[in-house]
């Protein structure tokens, strides 16, 4: 039996066979990959590896905190337009601008109020019935903070009771509190594809009107995105809140959302462009949540976790924390005056702020911090764009073993590009030592005859020659050494 198109589907905490199938993406003509335990992408550069990581991130990006995110977007929508309706025509200096965009605001708790009390539902009938109801109490600390005369309330009080000059904005909060899910699904969808890849998602080479994005769960559609060359997207499944992905490609995301003067999480909008502004915007989110237990409440009550298990998993990560120690124990904290410092074992005289790390010192520190405050959980994605590009070969190392590490013990589900040879080796190797092989896959880029790209899944021989074929540049630096040698 299909799924509705808008249900919402629990997500086990175990580790179940997915798998991430896109088509007409960028330059990828078609692409089916398992995502089981860490997917490695390898290639040259502009061969689709990031467009198979974006599509992912975006896919279950759209539905983060879905109803909360549903319900901010009606909230300033209708609060937005009873302000303009209740100060047109007023001075933004008079003091009547003040005390009318103070009386929106709360008008619009009420309603919401209402509208959660009723499951979600709230009629026409029913707002005509709290505009004719609202009385503005003087009382409350948004009111009492300053005089307002008397006339300035009883006008105000006048206009919301009057049912003719309120029949618009009536009618408009009604059609805003009956939007359904799926058009806000769609809309989530259209406007984070379209930010992640610059307005761009459809192929270019072949033309195609649509873009495919589908996330399987044994077989079974999970979550799928349809994205037209022109019009709306459309969300044919949409994901439980509690599954999540966070992107690391730029470090410099630490001094953006950690850094002095970092920016607030904001709301999901239009506005919102470029798939760095997403990736700063998921990590924020994580950065602005309070709970550091890594088993919150919502997910307690469809899960089996408990204290013990909280305290395995506190083990787990604190094992993969000492394979990053061994190359850089650095960390981000708070110092004095709220500024945000490295701690790590330099000898200096006072923190170095985190401004003036290193790039390799804030992938590592970043990485870290997912792990070690508990923000990725059994069953999450984590995607890396080339994460070797700002470390040193030692940190390299390091950096995989952790990924294997976290992989194996906590369950996050790994999918990583790259186009280093030794990475990819050390991937490979550091699954093998912790049998961790049947959960790590390779998949190297094809260019197909019209230049579109797929995605092949490599066994050992095919993975030895991937590492054979990008370790050639530094063998042929050998052979042309040797060659000016011999004369």
């Amino acid at each position: 039996m299909p799924l509705d198109l808008i249900t919402l589907v629990t997500m086990k905490m175990e580790l179940i066979r997915m798998r991430l199938i896109v088509d007409q993406v960028g330059r990828i003509n078609h692409a089916s990959v398992a995502l089981d335990g860490i997917t490695v992408l390898v290639g040259a550069n502009n061969t689709g590896k990031s467009s198979l990581g974006k599509s992912l991130f975006a896919l279950i990006d759209s539905f983060r905190d879905f109803p909360a995110e549903k319900h901010r977007q009606m909230h300033r929508s209708i609060r937005n337009r009873l302000r303009l309706f209740l100060t047109a025509d007023v001075s933004y200096r008079d003091n009547l601008y003040r005390l009318s965009s103070r009386v929106a605001d709360d008008l619009t708790d009420v309603l919401f109020t209402i509208y959660h009390d009723n499951n979600d539902n709230l009629s026409l009938e029913q707002i005509s019935e709290v505009f004719s109801r609202y009385r503005i109490d003087t009382n409350q600390p948004r009111f009492s903070r300053e005089k307002w005369s008397e006339e300035d309330l009883s006008n105000l009080t006048r206009k919301i009771h009057d049912i003719q000059q309120t029949a618009e904005i009536r009618e408009r909060i009604a059609r805003l509190l009956a939007l359904k899910d799926d058009d806000f699904a769609s809309e989530f969808i259209s406007s984070t594809f379209r930010g992640m890849f610059d307005g761009q998602v459809t192929n270019l080479i072949t033309g195609a009107e649509n873009a495919h994005v589908k996330l399987l769960n044994h077989d079974r559609s999970i979550a799928e995105a349809i994205i037209p060359r022109n019009g709306q997207a459309k969300a044919v499944v949409r994901l439980d809140r509690q599954l999540r992905a966070i992107i690391l490609d730029d470090p410099r995301i630490a001094d953006d959302v950690f850094g002095h003067g970092a920016m607030g999480s904001g709301i999901r909008g239009r506005n919102v462009f470029g798939s760095y502004e997403y990736e700063r915007l998921s990590w924020q989110h994580l950065a602005d949540e309070h709970m550091k237990d890594p088993f919150p409440e919502e997910q307690e009550a469809d899960s089996d976790s408990t204290v013990a298990d909280m305290i395995l998993t506190q083990q787990d990560v604190n094992v993969a924390l000492q394979r990053l120690n061994q190359a850089y124990p650095g960390k981000i904290i708070r110092g004095e005056m709220n500024s945000t410092v490295l701690s790590d074992d330099a000898p200096v005289k006072e923190p170095v702020h985190l401004a003036n790390a290193s790039m390799g010192s804030k992938a590592m520190m970043l990485i870290r911090y997912l792990f070690e405050e508990g923000k990725l959980h059994e069953g999450d994605f984590l995607i890396l764009d080339e994460p070797e590009i700002h470390l040193h070969p030692h940190w390299q190392i390091s950096y995989a073993r952790f990924i294997v590490t976290v992989a194996q013990r906590l369950g996050v589900r790994i999918l990583i590009a790259t186009h280093s040879p030794y990475f990819l080796q050390a991937l490979v190797d550091y699954s093998r030592l912790h049998e961790f092989t049947k959960q790590t896959v390779v998949y190297s880029s094809v260019m197909q005859q019209d230049e579109t790209i797929s995605f092949k899944q490599e066994d050992e021989s095919g993975i030895a020659r991937i590492f054979t074929d990008m370790a050639a540049p530094f063998i042929q630096i050998e052979q042309d050494i040797a060659n000016s040698l011999v004369g």
